[in-house]
């Protein structure tokens, strides 16, 4: 769909006066348009042919004004909506900053997040999109159905796949708690930065309850991918 389509039926659905400004390359705005409204306010439009998205992002809205009011950093839904051939489409405040580059995130980034992950304790909405009953599905129960993949592919995938299992046996009831928000989704391109500063956690479409420390083991696995290794080892430790 051509965004100026998009922009021009929005506006004349919801009265709006929103105009384009361009496109996001990276991170939660992949796909996404920076646009702006009568007064100039920055904001951003992101759009999906799912009608699905409709629960997803009512939820999302749902926790990130809960989470704003815990001073937490993080983009309001204004507009969500969904025209009759299932384009579902949202716009968000826009907020400053970029995902650290080259995708580096630095000690004082990490304390941040530690700092803003304690806020979400508790402060679940409902036992919707519950992340550890997922975890407890995918990596005790199979369901995911990636252990049989890693049976049957080769020698080498089957020997990692004992080692996980023997890391992860009898640690089933460590993925009980089900009562904090959970991003669902916090890589590092969902993180946003100014410097030193972090000025945002944004892409809060999968967000749901669960325990808190998913979201840190998923900025833990990603810090991996980062060169050179020595210089993320304190980040790693910290996490």
């Amino acid at each position: 769909m051509d965004v100026q389509d998009l922009l021009g039926r929005i506006n004349a659905e919801h009265g709006t006066g929103f105009r384009l400004k361009g496109r996001y390359a990276l991170g939660e705005n992949q796909g996404a348009y920076a646009v702006e409204d009568a007064s100039g306010a920055p904001l951003v439009l992101k759009w999906q042919a799912q009608p699905s998205m409709l629960s997803r992002l009512e939820r999302a809205r749902a926790v990130t004004d809960r989470l704003a009011t815990l001073a937490v950093l993080v983009p309001r839904y204004l507009l969500i909506g969904t025209f009759p051939e299932g384009t579902t489409y949202w716009v968000q405040t826009a907020l400053p900053g970029s995902p650290p580059a080259p995708l580096h995130l630095s000690l004082e980034h990490a304390r941040q997040l530690l700092d803003l992950n304690e806020r979400q304790a508790g402060q679940a909405l409902s036992s919707e999109q519950d992340w550890s009953w997922y975890v407890r599905a995918a990596v005790f129960a199979g369901e995911s159905g990636w252990s049989d993949t890693l049976q049957q592919h080769s020698p080498e995938t089957r020997a990692l796949l004992s080692r996980l299992e023997g890391i992860t046996a009898g640690k089933e009831t460590c993925v009980s708690r089900t009562t904090d928000l959970v991003h669902g989704d916090l890589a590092l391109t969902n993180v946003l930065v100014v410097g030193n500063t972090v000025t945002g956690v944004v892409d809060w479409d999968a967000a749901g309850c669960g325990d808190r420390a998913l979201d840190l083991s998923k900025l833990l696995f990603y810090s991996y991918e980062l060169e050179p290794v020595y210089e993320h080892e304190p980040v790693r430790t910290l996490l």
